[in-house]
């Protein structure tokens, strides 16, 4: 009687050919492992003494990461995405060895993914830091100027360009923004006109003082004594939306427009300022 089983035999024949392959892999991974969080941390301690930390001290200080209360290590992030790196390299060495290409397409797809998902995140925290130096930049210059809302407006134009930043980061990860693009312009264009507008009647008078502060700044000076209307005075301060004057019943402020809107006459010139 024959005893012998085909099937089984040749399922030990595919085992032993297959074994060392497997024990290679196994050892490999291990390996693998171990290295992946030898060298991320070594490049974590590297990205520590080169103070790359101070990027994220400055992401933590805008308002809309502090509001998140979100704690912003570079140094970890950046070690975390290598290590996941290394990892996703070796298991694809180990899937190619005991020959699963279905995996191995797999991880490779996943390895080209991250570095432009690294461009991504890269011009996200860029794009944040500069977008947030601009708002402390208009928001001072449009406080020094006496503009009404002005953290409003300095808040409108960072959230405006943090939006565009971060449809730039999806971009950069090959993410289709067209839908995106296309919705955020329709209410970007309706904002900008209804702020325009509301913006514009509510500021009319500020707008014509600050331009006739520019006609009239050669025409008086400190110490000139005048009349607008009724209101007879010396001037004793200048600004860009009103001026001062020193009448006999105390201290007056007229808005500057009025420069223009009603009739001046010029008294005397340059007089020694009078003090409270």
């Amino acid at each position: 009687m024959d005893l012998s089983f085909p099937f089984l035999t040749e399922l030990l024949h595919q085992l032993a050919s297959v074994l060392p392959r497997v024990l290679v892999a196994i050892v490999l991974l291990v390996i693998g492992l171990i290295l992946s969080r030898i060298l991320s941390r070594f490049f974590r301690q590297i990205l520590t003494k080169i103070g790359i930390d101070r990027f994220g001290e400055k992401l933590e200080k805008i308002d809309v990461v502090q509001n998140s209360k979100m704690e912003v290590k570079l140094s970890i992030f950046i070690s975390k995405i290598l290590y996941y790196f290394l990892v996703l390299l070796v298991i694809m060495v180990v899937t190619e060895i005991i020959n699963i290409p279905t995996i191995t397409g797999l991880i490779e797809k996943l390895i080209n993914f991250i570095p432009k998902l690294v461009v991504g995140i890269a011009v996200l925290f860029i794009g944040l830091i500069l977008s947030d130096m601009l708002r402390q930049t208009l928001l001072t210059v449009t406080t020094s100027l006496a503009i009404p809302s002005a953290k409003m407006i300095s808040n409108g134009i960072f959230y405006f360009l943090l939006i565009n930043v971060f449809v730039i980061a999806l971009k950069q990860v090959e993410i289709d923004t067209s839908f995106l693009q296309n919705n955020l312009l329709i209410l970007v264009a309706g904002a900008v006109f209804a702020f325009a507008l509301g913006y514009g009647l509510a500021s009319k008078d500020l707008v014509s003082n600050f331009l006739t502060s520019f006609y009239l700044q050669d025409q008086f000076q400190l110490g000139d004594e005048i009349s607008i209307g009724n209101v007879r005075g010396q001037i004793v301060a200048m600004g860009r939306s009103s001026l001062t004057l020193y009448t006999s019943q105390g201290q007056v402020i007229i808005p500057i427009r009025k420069l223009t809107q009603e009739q001046v006459t010029l008294h005397k010139r340059n007089q020694k300022l009078i003090e409270d």
